[in-house]
């Protein structure tokens, strides 16, 4: 249990007393919650305004004195506590203490390196230094290799990855024919046998983690690289100008399918005229 809760139910305690003192039998949970908060903010001002007075008097801790004063700022009628304490020291309902709470063991938190200690001049009940990786500087020493070959071997490594990469989409989104389709075949198998024993596993364990299953399509791409398949070639509507256009070529527009495609003036591209403009 919390401080918060421990000091909230021993207020409880105490307006409950408070109200069987002054001849109530019973209470309403919301009537007694409505009480609780008006003692409280009262006790919290009290307190407040009693600090202050011992501040300005150059003291550190508030005397009944600063109490008494605070009282009579809050408009509260000091005469009429001698009579209250008389009255409620016979018949008052004694409260127990709070029991002591039992530390929580909490678990250590991971750290990277050994925490610096604290400097002479630090108190001990502050807080230790984080990690040394987080406010430690490290300069970097030496420049970035930049001969000829590690130039090439970084830009063929980039290639490579690009080419990969555009291979592993094209897969995913096209149909493609396996070259070896027994061995794709079983590997597919064997991943869907596995998705319904980690499916299995998942729901006596929390229902939510389904979505971080692994997909079949992502085992078998894992166990059949990318060469081991052929996208299926797709129709074309124009295949013998396809196989004598070059890779480099732009297929240019007439001004009137570009005037069609383009119907805003200020987009369309500007047109250098052919015979230079004469000005008077």
């Amino acid at each position: 249990m919390s401080a918060d809760a421990v000091y909230s139910k021993s207020m409880r305690q105490a307006t409950a007393a408070l109200c069987k003192n002054a001849g109530f039998d019973s209470v309403d949970q919301d009537t007694l919650g409505l009480l609780v908060e008006m003692i409280t903010s009262y006790t919290v001002e009290l307190a407040h305004s009693s600090k202050q007075l011992a501040e300005g008097a150059g003291r550190t801790a508030p005397n009944p004195g600063d109490v008494i004063l605070a009282l009579i700022e809050m408009g509260g009628n000091v005469s009429q506590l001698p009579d209250y304490l008389k009255n409620s020291a016979a018949g008052s309902i004694v409260i127990p203490a709070p029991k002591p709470q039992t530390a929580t063991s909490t678990v250590d938190a991971l750290r990277i390196g050994k925490a610096k200690p604290h400097a002479a001049h630090i108190p001990d009940f502050l807080p230790p230094f984080p990690d040394p990786h987080t406010y430690i500087k490290t300069d970097v020493s030496g420049d970035p290799d930049s001969s000829y070959q590690k130039v090439r071997e970084l830009a063929a490594a980039q290639r490579r990855n690009v080419d990969n990469a555009l291979k592993n989409l094209m897969l995913s989104t096209s149909k493609s024919v396996p070259l070896f389709r027994e061995y794709e075949e079983s590997v597919r198998q064997a991943a869907k046998a596995e998705i319904a024993r980690e499916r299995g596993q998942q729901k006596t364990v929390d229902p939510t983690d389904l979505a971080l299953i692994e997909t079949e399509n992502a085992k078998v791409r894992r166990k059949v690289p990318a060469y081991c398949q052929l996208l299926d070639p797709t129709t074309e509507s124009r295949p013998y100008l396809s196989a004598l256009i070059s890779e480099d070529f732009e297929e240019e527009h007439s001004p009137d399918q570009e005037q069609f495609a383009i119907d805003n003036v200020y987009l369309r591209s500007p047109k250098i005229p052919a015979q230079p403009m004469e000005f008077d």
